[in-house]
């Protein structure tokens, strides 16, 4: 069922507010990673070890190179957790934000009473181009 104007203003205006109350964010993302030494004494070459750690890495691209920042557990990587996970939920909402505005749109175009937009797929281009004429 389509919703109405007024609900897709509401829905709107509660992302705006979540927006609003999104704390520091950051790009990126941390991964936990285990890690054998090369001792084969070591308990971490047995096949059943995972190995040592974990170690955990943010990494994030600036200027188009990727770079990574080593961390050890405790309040630091716990900020970055966070602050990345305000920047997922950030993109969430912006996705979302475009989506309701699109319906938003489309309602104040076509009317309430006259959704029937026919969606084309658009196609991919193969990257190739023509030669120029």
């Amino acid at each position: 069922m389509p919703s109405t104007l007024q609900d897709l203003e509401e829905r709107k205006d509660e992302i705006l507010l979540d927006l609003a109350r999104l704390g520091d964010m950051r790009a990126g993302s941390i991964t936990e990673n285990y890690r054998r030494c090369g001792k084969e004494a070591c308990r971490c070459a047995r096949p059943d070890d995972p190995g040592h750690g974990p170690y955990y890495a943010y990494t994030w691209k600036e200027h188009s190179k990727t770079c990574t920042r080593n961390l050890r557990p405790g309040p630091e990587l716990d900020q970055l957790r966070e602050q990345v996970e305000h920047y997922r939920h950030f993109r969430k909402l912006c996705r979302e934000f475009v989506v309701v505005n699109e319906e938003i749109c489309d309602l104040r175009t076509l009317g309430e009473d006259q959704q029937g937009w026919i969606k084309k797929k658009r196609r991919r281009s193969s990257g190739k181009r023509s030669p120029a004429r």
